[in-house]
């Protein structure tokens, strides 16, 4: 469920690193999102990361969960990887 609002999600992470301490708790964690979208140019690149926001918080919510971290820990970034023809 997402903060109450009754909505269940069923999605992958594509990458999760969690960073430790020395004792091995948790401390903070980036959440990794691959994208292959063919952009051109950076304003198609920043439209698309917007339409993308809401799946991130989904999983640095699902993260902040797992991981007993609040929120303010998890980060979240997209990895372009689309090469091109």
């Amino acid at each position: 469920e997402r903060e109450g609002k009754g909505q269940v999600l069923n999605g992958t992470f594509d990458r999760v690193v969690v960073a430790r301490d020395g004792k091995g708790k948790a401390v903070a964690a980036e959440v990794v999102d691959f994208k292959t979208d063919q952009l051109k140019g950076e304003k198609e690149k920043m439209d698309r990361a917007e339409y993308y926001r809401p799946q991130l918080e989904a999983y640095a919510e699902a993260v902040s969960k797992l991981t007993g971290l609040t929120k303010d820990n998890v980060t979240t970034r997209i990895a372009w990887v689309w090469g091109g023809p």
